[in-house]
C-alpha cells in the first residue's frame, strides 16, 4: 500500500466557547449567529490564502501555506466576529477560541491528519474566548514579521500529546495612544542606539548554557544512523527512565536567549560580560518596533522605592544624572506594561544596596511575575556566587568563558596592531595556562590588553594585573592634567582604597552612592609612608581626578559616584583590607556554616536548577584580591581566614600564584576535609568545600576498601538468596574526573589495545573524551567521571591494570551489591529505611539536581566503608543483563569473550536524578554498552 503524502502546513483550529450553553438558552438564535460567523470565517480564510478543510458542528479546521497567513486570518476573524456580535448581550455572543500550529500533516484527499492537527486542536482549548493561542513553532516562524505581542504560557501538558507543548497567547496591543508618543519614543530609541553604537562593532557574542525539561518517555538509547542496518538484529528499544529529564542547552550567543526565554536570570563570574550583553541587547532592540528596551542599573534601586518608582526614576530622570531622560514615556509605564511591549534589562542584582535587599528582591520578583504574563520580557543579571535564588523560576542562563576563537576575535577588535603578540603570550604561558584562563574573562582580557599595550608583558594573577592597570590609568590621567591640579598618585590610591572599603562595609550604600555620602567617609589627610607626615587631601579633587582616569564614573551633575567596574572597587577595597588586623575582619568572612544556621531554601515547583551555594558574605572577591596583593611573607590574612571560612581560604589559594608553603596548603585541605566529613555542616557548605578541595588536590581519591570473604543476602523478596564471595577490594568512591583524566592524557582514546572490538568501533574511534567532559555541571576534579559508556569503563580498567601491574576491573553485580549493603540484606547502605539526608537523589527539600563531589554524605556510608553507593551516579557492572537468580559465580565476568559483543549491561545504585525506589541496593537497571547519559559512571575492583 502506498504511503499517504505529507506536507508542512500552518494549521488553524477554531471552536465556539460555551456552544452547548448558548444553544440550550436560545437554539434558533445561536444557530443563526453561528451561521453568520462561519460565513465570515470562510471569507476571511479565503482572503488570507487559506483553505477550509472541514467543519464539525461549531468547529473549523483550516490550513494555510504560511504562518503569517494563518495568524493574520486568526486576528482578522476575531476582530470581525467581535464587530458582528457587538450589539448582542455579552452572554449571547458567539466567541471563537483559536489554536494555530505549524507542523507536518498527512494529506488524505481533501482532509489532513496527524500530530500537527492534534496540537492545533489542543492549543484551541488553552485559548480564552475570543482569544488566540499558538505553538512555539508558530511564534518562532512569525518572528518579527507581524506587529503582534505574545505572552508565554509555559510548557503545557495536553491530552494525547506526549511532550509538553510550549504555548503562547496573542496579546492585543492597546492602551497606548501611539500617535501621542511616537515621536518621543523615536527620539528615545535614537538616544539608546547612539549610546551603545560605538561599542557595538566590538562586541563579541558570548556563549551561554541553560537547562530545559525534556520528556524521556520516547527517548531511545542513542545510536548512529549509519549503523542501523548492520546491527538491525540487535534490540534498540531500551528506554531510559520515564518522566521528565533535564537537558543541557548550549547557546552560541546570549542574544538568542531573549527570543527563546521570556524571563531570564543571567549569571556569571565578575567581569564575564553580563553588563556588556545587556548593552548589546539594548542596541539590537533599539530599532525593534515590537519591543521597547529599557536598561536599568539595580544599584539605583534603593531605600523604600517601589519597583515602579525605580523604573520611573531611571527612565524619566535627567540625562545629566545618568538616566534616560524620557519622562513622557515613564509617565505611560502602566500602559506600556499592559501592552506587553517592554524589554526590561535589569543589571547587577548583586549591586543592590544590602539594606532592605530581601524586600526589594521580592518586590522585583512579583513585578516580573505580574507583567511577564502580559508579554513583557525580562533579563536580570547577577554574579553567580552572589545569587541566592531570589528570582528562582526565571530561566537560569550562565555565561560561558570565552573560547579560543572568541579571545582571538576580541584581540583583533581591540588590539589590531599587536594582537598576534599578545595571543602568542597567552598561548605560550607555561604556568598551567593561568594567563589564558584569566583571558577567558572579558573584563580581565580588556585589562590585559591595556597592560600589554603599555608594558608588552603580563601579570600572573588578578591582583598584580589590577595593580598595573590602575597605575596605567592614573599615569594616563596625569598626562592630561595641569601640574597644579594633580595630586600624588599614592595619595589618590590610598584615598580611593578607603572610599572603596567604606562603600562596601556600609552595606546600605550599594555600588552607586551619593557623592555627599562618599565625601563624608573619605579621610581629610593621609600618611602613605609612616616616615613622612600626613598630607591633607581634598575629596572633591580625588573624585575629579579618578573620574578623569576612568576609575570612577560620575554623571554630569556630579551628584552620584560609582566605580567603573565592581572589580575595580573590590581591588581598591582589598588594598585597604590589608592594612587592617585580620582578626578584626572575621565578621566580614563569617557566614552560615552548620545546617541549623542555614536559611532554608525552598525549591519552587518545576525548578531543577542546582542547589544554590551558601549565601555569600559579599567580601569574597575583595578577600581573594587582598590575598593576591599581600607580600609573600605575610600570611596573617590566610591563617585567620582558614579558621573562619576555609572554603574562601581555598579559593584564595586557587586564584593566586603566591608561593604557599606546604604547611599552609595542608591546613586548608584539612579544614575542608573536616567540613565534608561533618554531618552537622550544611549540605550547601559541604558541596562548596568539596568543590574547592577537588581543585586544590583531593587526597582521598583512589582509596580502596576490603570486602572480606563470606556470604551475604543478595536480592529481595522471593528472589533473595544467600551467596558466598571471596574477598576483594573495591573503590571507596566512584572513579573521579581527576582519575579518568590520566587515561585521557595517556592517549586512552587513541590506543585500540584497551578497547573491546565493539567498544573501539562504537566509541574509541569516534571520541577523544567522555561525552559530557566539557559540560561545566560535571567538570569538578573530584566529581564522579560520568557520561561514560560501559565500553569506556572497560577500557579505563584495562589501561589502569597495565599502569599499576595489578588487575583492575568493573565489579560483578554480586560484588557491587555486597559492598553496598553489607551481609544482612538491608535495603539501603545504612538500614532498611530511606533517609533523604544520606544520599544525593531526587527527594526531599535539599535536592541537589546535579552530581556532587564524592564522599560528602558522611552518614550514607556502607557497612564496608563505601561512599555514594546509592544516589549521585549510576555505576556500571561487568555483568550482562538478565543474569538469573540465584546468582551464578562460576562463570568469570572479566573474561575477554564475556566482555565482547553488544549485550545489555547492568547498572546499579541510582543517581542524583532518581526517586527513592531506584536507589535501593537491590535495584537492577540495564543500558546499551555504547549508551550514555549524564549519570553513568563506574567504581573499580581489584583482588584483595
Amino acid at each position: 500500500m502506498d504511503q499517504l503524502p505529507r506536507k508542512l502546513a500552518a494549521i488553524l483550529y477554531a471552536d465556539v466557547a460555551g456552544y452547548s450553553r448558548l444553544t440550550g438558552e436560545d437554539e434558533e438564535g445561536t444557530h443563526l449567529n453561528l451561521r453568520q460567523a462561519l460565513e465570515l470565517f470562510a471569507e476571511t480564510i479565503d482572503k488570507h490564502h487559506g483553505r477550509v478543510v472541514h467543519y464539525a458542528g461549531d468547529a473549523v479546521l483550516a490550513d494555510f501555506p504560511t504562518v503569517t497567513d494563518a495568524l493574520n486570518c486568526a486576528v482578522s476573524v476575531q476582530e470581525a466576529v467581535h464587530e458582528l456580535t457587538a450589539d448582542l448581550p455579552e452572554d449571547r455572543r458567539v466567541k471563537f477560541r483559536i489554536g494555530v500550529n505549524l507542523g507536518e500533516v498527512i494529506v488524505d484527499r481533501e482532509d489532513i491528519y496527524g500530530d500537527g492537527v492534534n496540537v492545533a486542536a489542543r492549543l484551541e482549548t488553552l485559548a480564552t474566548p475570543g482569544g488566540i493561542c499558538i505553538s512555539e513553532a508558530v511564534r518562532s516562524a512569525a518572528g518579527r514579521k507581524l506587529s503582534l505581542t505574545y505572552e508565554f504560557l509555559g510548557a503545557q501538558r495536553v491530552k494525547n500529546i506526549t511532550d509538553p507543548v510550549r504555548a503562547y497567547r496573542v496579546v492585543p496591543f492597546d492602551g497606548i495612544d501611539a500617535g501621542d508618543l511616537s515621536e518621543t519614543e523615536r527620539k528615545y530609541r535614537e538616544r539608546l542606539h547612539a549610546r551603545y553604537a560605538d561599542d557595538a562593532s566590538y562586541y563579541v557574542p558570548l556563549g551561554g548554557q541553560t537547562t530545559d525539561l525534556a520528556s524521556t518517555k520516547s527517548a531511545k538509547a542513542p545510536r548512529s544512523a549509519s549503523r542501523r542496518s548492520r546491527r538491525a538484529h540487535f534490540e534498540y528499544n531500551e528506554w531510559i527512565p520515564v518522566g521528565e529529564d533535564i537537558k543541557q542547552v548550549k547557546l552560541d550567543s546570549l542574544l538568542e536567549a531573549i527570543d527563546k526565554y521570556p524571563c531570564i536570570i543571567l549569571l556569571g563570574d565578575p567581569g564575564c560580560g553580563k553588563s556588556t550583553t545587556l548593552e548589546a541587547l539594548a542596541y539590537e532592540h533599539a530599532q525593534d518596533p515590537d519591543r521597547l528596551p529599557l536598561l536599568l542599573r539595580l544599584s539605583e534601586f534603593a531605600g523604600d522605592m517601589s519597583v515602579e518608582d525605580f523604573i520611573a526614576q531611571s527612565w524619566g530622570g535627567s540625562e545629566e544624572a545618568g538616566h534616560w531622560g524620557a519622562p513622557e514615556l515613564a509617565a505611560n509605564l502602566e500602559a506600556y506594561l499592559q501592552a506587553g511591549k517592554l524589554l526590561f534589562l535589569f543589571d547587577a542584582l548583586n549591586e543592590m544596596s544590602h539594606d532592605g535587599y530581601g524586600q526589594r528582591a521580592t518586590a522585583l520578583r512579583r513585578f516580573i511575575d505580574r507583567w511577564s504574563a502580559r508579554g513583557n520580557r525580562f533579563v536580570v543579571t547577577c554574579r553567580i556566587l552572589d545569587y541566592g535564588e531570589e528570582l528562582s523560576g526565571l530561566q537560569r542562563v550562565e555565561v560561558q568563558p570565552l573560547n579560543d576563537k572568541q579571545i582571538e576575535e576580541f584581540l583583533r577588535n581591540e588590539l589590531p596592531e599587536k594582537w598576534q603578540a599578545l595571543w602568542q603570550t597567552l598561548r605560550n604561558d607555561d604556568r598551567q595556562h593561568r594567563l589564558l584562563e584569566m583571558a577567558r574573562n572579558p573584563y580581565l582580557l580588556t585589562v590585559m590588553i591595556d597592560v600589554f599595550e603599555e608594558d608588552s608583558e603580563l601579570s600572573q594573577n588578578r591582583s598584580d594585573l589590577m595593580r598595573r592597570f590602575t597605575h596605567i590609568m592614573l599615569e594616563w590621567a596625569k598626562a592630561k592634567s595641569p601640574p597644579d591640579q594633580w595630586l600624588d598618585a599614592d595619595l589618590q590610591f590610598e584615598a580611593l582604597s578607603v572610599m572603596a572599603f567604606e562603600m562596601q562595609a556600609r552595606s546600605g550604600f550599594g555600588t552607586k552612592v551619593k557623592t555627599e555620602q562618599v565625601k563624608a567617609v573619605m579621610p581629610h589627610e593621609l600618611q602613605p609612608d609612616p616616615k613622612w607626615p600626613a598630607q591633607p587631601i581634598s575629596a572633591s579633587q580625588v573624585l575629579s581626578l579618578a573620574a578623569n582616569a576612568h576609575i570612577v564614573e560620575m554623571p554630569v551633575d556630579r551628584l552620584t559616584v560609582r566605580f567603573y567596574h565592581q572589580l575595580l572597587q573590590e581591588y581598591f577595597a582589598a588594598h585597604h583590607m590589608l592594612k587592617k588586623d585580620p582578626a578584626a575582619l572575621s565578621h566580614l568572612w563569617r557566614g552560615p556554616w552548620l545546617e541549623s544556621e542555614m536559611v532554608p531554601w525552598i525549591r519552587p515547583e518545576n525548578n531543577y536548577e542546582p542547589l544554590p551555594p551558601p549565601p555569600p558574605t559579599g567580601w569574597e572577591e575583595t578577600t581573594i584580591l587582598a590575598f593576591g596583593s599581600a607580600p609573600e611573607n605575610d600570611r596573617r590574612l590566610i591563617q585567620t581566614l582558614v579558621q573562619i571560612n576555609p572554603v574562601l581560604a581555598g579559593r584564595c589559594l586557587l586564584q593566586n600564584d603566591n608561593a604557599i608553603d606546604s604547611g599552609l596548603h595542608q591546613a586548608v585541605v584539612d579544614k575542608l576535609l573536616g567540613a565534608i566529613a561533618d554531618p552537622e555542616v550544611s549540605l550547601r557548605v559541604r558541596i562548596a568545600a568539596g568543590n574547592v578541595l577537588g581543585f586544590l588536590g583531593d587526597p582521598r581519591l583512589g582509596e580502596m576498601m576490603i570486602v572480606p570473604a563470606g556470604s551475604f543476602l543478595m536480592g529481595q523478596g522471593s528472589e533473595q538468596h544467600k551467596l558466598s564471595l571471596p574477598d576483594f577490594q573495591i573503590g571507596r568512591y566512584p572513579v573521579t574526573n581527576a582519575e579518568f583524566q590520566r587515561f585521557i592524557d595517556a592517549g586512552g582514546y587513541e590506543n585500540k589495545r584497551w578497547w573491546t572490538e565493539a567498544g573501539w568501533r562504537e566509541v574509541g574511534e569516534e571520541q577523544s573524551e567522555p561525552r559530557f567532559w566539557q559540560d561545566a555541571r560535571f567538570d569538578r576534579p573530584n566529581q564522579p567521571a560520568l557520561g561514560l559508556s560501559w565500553y569506556e569503563c572497560v577500557a579505563y580498567c584495562r589501561w589502569l591494570s597495565a599502569e599499576t601491574g595489578q588487575l583492575h576491573r568493573l565489579p560483578t553485580e554480586a560484588e557491587w551489591e555486597k559492598a553496598a549493603r553489607g551481609v544482612d540484606g538491608r535495603t539501603y547502605p545504612w538500614s532498611n529505611e530511606f533517609e533523604i539526608d544520606r544520599l544525593n537523589s531526587r527527594a526531599g527539600a535539599n535536592q541537589v539536581c546535579s552530581p556532587t563531589p564524592v564522599g560528602i554524605y558522611p552518614t550514607g556510608v556502607s557497612p564496608f566503608g563505601l561512599f555514594d553507593c546509592v544516589g549521585n551516579v549510576w555505576e556500571w557492572c561487568a555483568t550482562r543483563w538478565r543474569k538469573p537468580y540465584p546468582y551464578d559465580t562460576e562463570h568469570g565476568e572479566w573474561q575477554d569473550d564475556y566482555l565482547e559483543g553488544q549485550n545489555l549491561r547492568v547498572l546499579r545504585g541510582g543517581s542524583w536524578y532518581c526517586e527513592r525506589d531506584f536507589t535501593r541496593c537491590t535495584y537492577r537497571f540495564k543500558f546499551q554498552p555504547y549508551g550514555w547519559n549524564d549519570r553513568g559512571a563506574c567504581r573499580i575492583v581489584c583482588n584483595a
